[in-house]
């Protein structure tokens, strides 16, 4: 587990946690139920820094894993 964060302490009470799989590998396709609607996109890592700064990426759960990732694999150096 990388760490944990309220999502909106002042009007929810759920949180968000992050984790960081590495090797992680496409297995099989997706099978979802009637309803779901799943996209996945892949982005390398190295390039996140950028899009993020460009606005590309803004979505706060997603930046805030983002920097939780490279501050756990800076301390691995």
């Amino acid at each position: 587990m990388l760490g944990e964060f309220m999502v909106n302490p002042a009007t929810q009470d759920n949180k968000v946690i992050s984790f960081l799989i590495v090797d992680a590998f496409k297995a099989s396709e997706q099978d979802l139920d009637a309803n779901e609607e799943v996209n996945v996109k892949l982005f390398d890592f190295n390039s996140l820094d950028s899009l993020i700064q460009e606005k590309k990426i803004t979505q706060l759960f997603t930046v805030s894993a983002y920097l939780m990732a490279k501050n756990y694999l800076g301390s691995l150096s």
